[in-house]
C-alpha cells in the first residue's frame, strides 16, 4: 500500500511539473509557433472575469468570449456583448491586459434575428 502511494504521488509530481512548463520558458505549443486559446463558454457558470482568471491558471494567453456570459466584477449586470459600452470595452481590454490574456475573438452575437454583429463593432 505504501508504494501505491509512494508510485501515485511522484506520478502527480511529474504531472505537475510538466504543466507548469511555461514558467521556465515557452511551452511546445509556443515553440511550434501555435496560440492556443479556450472559449469563455467552457466557464460559463463563471463570469467573464473569472473565465480571464481561469485561462490564465491554465497557462493560456489568449481567449474567445461568448455573449451573453455576465461581466462580473467592477461591471455591475452587464453581460458580454454589443451593448457593452466604450467605458466597459476598455475597461475589459485593460483587464485582459493586466491578467496577461488576450481577446482574440468573439462568437457572432445574433441581433434582430437576421443579422450578424461583426468583431468591428467592439474593435478588438
Amino acid at each position: 500500500m505504501q508504494q501505491i502511494k509512494q508510485i501515485t504521488s511522484n506520478i502527480m509530481a511529474i504531472l505537475l511539473l510538466s504543466n507548469c512548463s511555461s514558467l521556465w520558458g515557452q511551452t511546445k505549443a509556443e515553440k511550434q509557433g501555435w496560440k492556443l486559446s479556450m472559449q469563455s463558454y467552457i466557464f460559463h457558470l463563471f463570469s467573464v472575469t473569472e473565465s480571464l482568471d481561469k485561462s490564465r491558471e491554465l497557462g493560456l494567453h489568449y481567449i474567445e468570449i461568448c455573449p451573453g456570459q455576465r461581466m462580473g466584477e467592477g461591471f455591475g449586470d452587464a453581460v458580454f456583448g454589443y451593448n457593452l459600452t466604450t467605458e466597459e470595452q476598455n475597461r475589459l481590454k485593460g483587464l485582459a491586459k493586466e491578467k496577461g490574456t488576450k481577446i482574440r475573438s468573439f462568437l457572432p452575437i445574433l441581433h434582430e434575428r437576421s443579422k450578424y454583429i461583426t468583431s468591428n463593432r467592439l474593435n478588438y
